[in-house]
């Protein structure tokens, strides 16, 4: 009897054989153990050690559907090398797939894989019928994210933004309660034991009375097996996660999803900041770049008011990548990555864990802005850093120089563009002292006692 090896299997084994040679080499000194899970203070995500893990997140969300295990390889070695440290997928893709022999509406992977074996109708799948060679490229990929140190963010059933038709909304509903429980139970089986995991339900869209329950089936199915991740939602653009699921057990998390031209992100992000009881937030999506018409510099404020404004983390879109559009890889190299790397330097840099968002104005006194002039501002309880992100158009603030612990604070401009800082000075801690930008560029000002640095290009 003869024994032959197809090219699925070849390419699948030489996959396997990179990811476990490259695994000591890509971790480093301190890598994520995963998964990640709640601060003891309830405001960030933190590893199993307890070291606090800030979100830096990209959003291919046609990953698994889009790209092949190599081009795969590509794009997560890119972001590794940003700065990111987490991605936002569809599990299950509806409508962006890039495999032009797949019918329009399909999910087909660039294998020729569906991921269900059976329909309902001839639109409809039956979601208990799971395909394993689909969601054996999905694993693959899971382990490349892994090695790399990054966590995936996944949504088992995008229901889609309403009125368009990238979602699985119709076919959530068509396949009810007991058929969506079995699909969690399938996944939670599946994906108990991949460290590097968070699942987002809902998707683009807010649950309604009809989807509500059945979601919760799924949830309840994916527990079933796997009580290891955390969960949160994505909702509808103005939303976020605690609008529609306050008091589920299962919630986690809290994304807030907005525009500026719906509600200005720095307000969204500073009211799910506040609420109670603690849950931590983070930016979840807002304008893309390449996509919204929006400049560099309006994405770099939106970053930055994530950051500062939720603390935990933010996330970042590109137009073409989240598709993966002819010309993604060109993409990679565009200045809003660039400009994610810059800021996770900052963060890392600075004692981040232990800001708190200037929500109540008693750093930034005067200045602060209210719409896209918006000063986002964060400080430590302790005394040690303030962290000030002036955008384009801010006029000059007054900073209340007390909110510093010593005799005389160091000064320090940080250009987001170029990632340079400069030592403006040292200053008394006493009153209130006026700052004005050194430009009419975005910047961000560093107020911080205590610290010993070098100051220079490249140097936070």
């Amino acid at each position: 009897m003869h024994c032959l090896m197809n090219l699925s299997m070849i390419r699948n084994l030489f996959v396997w054989i990179l990811i476990l040679a490259g695994v000591a080499s890509s971790f480093g000194k301190n890598p994520p153990e995963f998964p990640t899970k709640i601060s003891s203070n309830k405001r960030y995500l933190v590893d199993q050690n307890n070291i606090p893990f800030f979100i830096q997140s990209d959003t291919p969300w046609a990953l698994f559907v889009g790209l092949t295990t190599e081009d795969a390889e590509i794009y997560l070695e890119d972001r590794r090398q940003k700065g990111f440290n987490s991605v936002t997928v569809n599990l299950i893709e509806h409508w962006f797939n890039r495999n032009k022999t797949a019918y329009p509406g399909s999910s087909y992977n660039q294998y020729g894989q569906f991921p269900f074996m059976n329909f309902l109708s001839d639109s409809i799948p039956d979601f208990t019928t799971p395909n394993d060679k689909y969601f054996a490229h999905v694993d693959t990929i899971i382990h490349i994210a892994l090695k790399k140190r990054i966590q995936v963010m996944m949504t088992p059933s995008y229901t889609g933004y309403i009125n368009l038709k990238e979602g699985w909304y119709k076919e959530v509903v068509a396949n009810g309660k007991e058929r969506c429980r079995e699909y969690g139970r399938y996944l939670g089986k599946r994906y108990a034991d991949f460290p590097n995991i968070i699942w987002i339900m809902d998707g683009d869209r807010n649950p309604d009375s009809i989807s509500k329950p059945i979601i919760r089936e799924m949830v309840a199915g994916i527990k079933e097996f796997d009580n290891k991740h955390l969960i949160t939602s994505h909702c509808h653009p103005s939303n976020s996660s605690r609008d529609h699921w306050e008091g589920d057990s299962w919630l986690d998390l809290n994304a807030v999803y907005t525009y500026n031209w719906m509600a200005y992100v720095h307000q969204r992000c500073l009211e799910n900041y506040q609420r109670i009881p603690v849950m931590p937030c983070f930016l979840f999506e807002t304008a893309y770049e390449k996509e919204h018409r929006y400049t560099p510099a309006q994405i770099r404020a939106e970053m930055y008011w994530g950051w500062l404004c939720t603390i935990a983390g933010q996330q970042f879109g590109n137009g073409k990548i989240w598709m993966f559009a002819d010309g993604w890889k060109d993409e990679l190299e565009a200045v809003g990555s660039w400009d994610q790397l810059r800021l996770k330097k900052l963060v890392d840099s600075r004692d981040w864990p232990n800001l708190v968002p200037d929500y109540k104005h008693e750093v930034v006194t005067e200045g602060f802005g209210e719409k896209d002039n918006y000063v986002a501002c964060a400080f430590t309880v302790n005394k040690e850093t303030i962290i000030i992100y002036l955008p384009e158009n801010a006029t000059p603030i007054k900073v209340d120089m007390t909110k510093i612990g010593g005799k005389k604070a160091k000064c320090i401009w940080y250009n987001p563009q170029t990632g340079e800082s400069v030592l403006i000075g040292m200053f008394t801690t006493m009153g209130l002292k006026t700052f004005e930008k050194p430009d009419k560029n975005d910047w961000v000002l560093i107020l911080e006692y205590n610290k010993t640095r070098n100051y220079g290009k490249n140097n936070c």
